[in-house]
């Protein structure tokens, strides 16, 4: 079975366009077993989601898509409820920042992360994520060494490679991304980054985006 393990609901404000009872009605028509949420840099939807996931019969998985030094990004899941609790940290470590906008900018440090990593799985995340980026540009030795400072801190059994594939050019750099893993020991996971339910939505995230871009 297949979990969906990066997904934005519209708590991540201008940048999901799906609500969490559309997340989890679709989780439970395509028979998927569990379903994590990954808003940005909060957990605002973390009670409501939980609920919706129990009331449905799937298991919750609750998580935070962390906006990171260096204009990058890393997606966490809670395992247990200190996971849980250092999610709350991080979030507030930007939210509750006295200059919040500076805090966000700037993002959460590899230190931050290493302060509160207990209960937590890390994947890469994605195309924002800093292995990505590194690989995209064609960088293999950064991108070894960003993936190698992640696994270090969560330890190789927590940190995975997201593998997002959604055509040609997609295909072959997961082929590089796997690669890289088997090199440094490290397991890929496919995701998604789910912004949208169905198609037709695809205008509604759109507008959402030029929302926030002022495009």
């Amino acid at each position: 079975s297949f979990v969906h393990l990066h997904t934005h609901s519209n708590y991540s404000l201008l940048d999901g366009a799906c609500r969490i009872e559309e997340l989890v009605a679709a989780a439970v028509a395509g028979d998927m077993p569990a379903l994590a949420l990954t808003d940005h840099n909060a957990l605002y939807g973390a009670v409501p989601f939980h609920d919706a996931c129990d009331a449905a019969g799937i298991q919750p998985i609750i998580g935070m898509e962390l906006d990171m030094a260096g204009r990058h990004t890393v997606v966490l899941l809670a395992r247990d409820a200190e996971g849980y609790r250092n999610l709350c940290r991080l979030s507030s470590l930007l939210q509750a920042a006295p200059d919040r906008d500076a805090a966000l900018a700037a993002g959460a440090s590899l230190a931050d992360l290493d302060a509160h990593r207990a209960g937590l799985i890390a994947l890469s995340g994605g195309r924002r994520g800093a292995v990505d980026a590194a690989l995209r540009g064609d960088e293999k030795v950064e991108a070894a060494r960003a993936a190698g400072q992640y696994a270090d801190i969560f330890g190789a059994d927590n940190y995975l490679l997201e593998l997002q594939i959604a055509g040609d050019a997609d295909t072959e750099h997961g082929v590089r991304l796997t690669m890289l893993g088997r090199r440094l020991g490290l397991r890929c996971v496919a995701t998604a980054n789910v912004h949208y339910v169905e198609p037709a939505a695809s205008e509604r995230y759109r507008t959402l985006a030029a929302m926030r871009t002022l495009t």
